[in-house]
């Protein structure tokens, strides 16, 4: 199995119950795509390093990688952007997500790229584990309405911000979303 590894970029640790999972899907053999940012990216490569892990795989979307702790193979993904921003980095995201068999997102309470991964991955078929930070606590998001449910518990604000990124990322892709991931957004 393969997991997406990800998250918010003010997360700079691990909690135990995080720690625990990614001992468990490491036991399941699982291999690890995780990107390069400062962070949860950078967070668990640290644990991905201490537990010995070698079936990692760092992504980046910069002209170099920025952190790569494990020196994991990586692989650069070519956004198309020139700019250094959020869209240029979220290319990486979206090929991860499309890469993985599941997702493993640690959340802060505000971070709408997080959501968008989790909604990124839903709208493919795929479930993901979810730590949400203010709720300290892990979930299997299999659908949108409990994913729902624990986003706007703590941010109704970041989940209405996401559904609008996500549905331009499809909007760039040519897609909208199916009878089984139903968005309240105007496409």
């Amino acid at each position: 199995m393969i997991c997406f590894l990800g998250g918010s970029l003010t997360v700079r640790s691990l909690a135990e119950i995080v720690r625990q999972k990614l001992d468990e899907l490491l036991s399941d053999n699982c291999s690890f795509l995780i990107g390069d940012a400062d962070g949860v990216d950078s967070a668990f490569q640290l644990q991905l390093l201490s537990l010995n892990c070698t079936s990692v795989r760092v992504f980046y979307s910069g002209e170099t990688v920025r952190n790569n702790v494990g020196r994991w193979p990586n692989r650069r993904v070519d956004s198309g952007y020139k700019s250094k921003g959020q869209a240029m980095h979220s290319a990486k995201d979206r090929f991860m997500g499309s890469e993985c068999d599941i997702g493993f997102m640690v959340w802060d309470g505000k971070s709408v790229g997080t959501i968008v991964n989790v909604l990124d991955l839903l709208y493919q078929g795929k479930t993901s584990w979810f730590y949400s930070s203010p709720n300290q606590n892990i979930s299997l998001i299999q659908d949108i309405e409990a994913f729902r449910a624990i986003v706007q518990t703590a941010s109704s604000e970041s989940w209405q911000q996401s559904l609008k990124r996500f549905a331009s990322h499809q909007k760039k892709l040519g897609k909208h979303a199916t009878t089984s991931l139903e968005l309240d957004v105007d496409w």
